[in-house]
């Protein structure tokens, strides 16, 4: 996962891809800002933690954080992923073509026919 701290490429007036670190002192400040709204809201969701509290943090308390949160979210999606496969999670169809093979027809009395 990429830290807010690498430089970004970003597209210039031709739309070549510049590395931002050639906009001097003023581009190492830079913060791609739908990617921190996007952290700050993985922050708020996952982990219920009020946006006040995270615009409070130093810089490599947030850093930090999102490291933590990736690492969290990774094991739960290989969790989820295990679960799947030992519950034979596959194609729903396939699961519900297994189940009606082993209903049987109820058998209709004589006196009905």
């Amino acid at each position: 996962m990429e830290t807010l701290s690498q430089t970004y490429l970003e597209e210039n007036n031709e739309g070549e891809l510049v590395d931002s670190s050639t906009q001097g002192l003023f581009g190492l400040f830079q913060v791609d800002l739908d990617n921190y709204i996007k952290i700050k809201f993985a922050f708020m969701y996952h982990m219920q933690i009020p946006p006040s509290e995270i615009d409070n943090w130093p810089y490599w308390e947030y850093e930090m954080n999102i490291e933590l949160l990736s690492d969290v979210l990774k094991k739960k999606q290989q969790a989820e992923k295990e679960s799947h496969s030992a519950q034979g999670g596959g194609d729903v169809s396939q699961q519900a073509s297994k189940m009606m093979k082993s209903v049987k027809m109820p058998s209709i009395p004589s006196k009905f026919r």
